[in-house]
């Protein structure tokens, strides 16, 4: 039996933000080095009439560190603001991480749920 972490990361605008953060995910997943993959949400699979503005990733982490990640990306200078990540632990309750805008700079990484 493996402990899955399913995890979503939308990004409004990626200028190699999505790479620092699976360098990061390589970093710290030792063992099976799992990163995120970006899915085609722009092509034929999202819905509506338009082409979506934002990329969107997903990873189905078997034994993920996603906490040690969560730390990672509060402390990261390059996490842009508008960034969602969006994580659902086998163990636990969901939980939804958006980094803000503080006056048109970055802001903290904000818990957007109560996770009870």
């Amino acid at each position: 039996m493996s402990y899955v972490t399913d995890m979503i990361l939308v990004v409004p605008f990626d200028h190699g933000m999505t790479d620092k953060i699976n360098e990061a995910c390589h970093q710290l997943d030792e063992d099976r080095h799992q990163q995120f993959r970006r899915l085609d949400a722009k092509g034929d699979e999202a819905g509506g009439t338009k082409v979506m503005g934002c990329d969107v990733w997903a990873m189905g982490g078997n034994y993920f560190p996603w906490y040690d990640l969560i730390e990672v990306l509060e402390k990261a200078d390059w996490v842009h603001p508008g960034a969602l990540l969006y994580v659902y632990p086998e163990d636990g309750p969901s939980r939804a991480y958006l980094k803000t805008w503080d006056r048109g700079n970055g802001g903290p990484l904000e818990r957007l749920d109560s996770g009870e």
